[in-house]
């Protein structure tokens, strides 16, 4: 095998791979969106946000929103859960 393609393989089986957002990422998504809304604009239904995380965090800006939604959908549910 080539060198270079054996230098890719290494360095893949030494990877780990993350399905979803990791908390690191939650966190610099939450904080972002401190950053751009006020009192007259909630940042998360601002599409120039997730454009601009969806590139800085090296994901497709629709598809890194949903899936903040879907967590806020958790998150939600699982406080409803506990106060109950």
């Amino acid at each position: 095998m080539n060198k270079v393609i054996e230098s890719i393989v290494e360095r893949l089986d030494n990877s780990k791979i993350t399905f979803g957002l990791r908390e690191e990422q939650i966190a610099y998504i939450e904080d972002e969106l401190k950053r751009f809304s006020n009192g007259e604009i909630n940042g998360k239904y601002v599409k120039y946000i997730w454009e601009k995380l969806g590139k800085e965090l090296y994901w497709e800006p629709f598809t890194l929103a949903l899936y903040y939604f879907e967590y806020l959908d958790k998150k939600e549910l699982l406080n409803n859960f506990k106060i109950n």
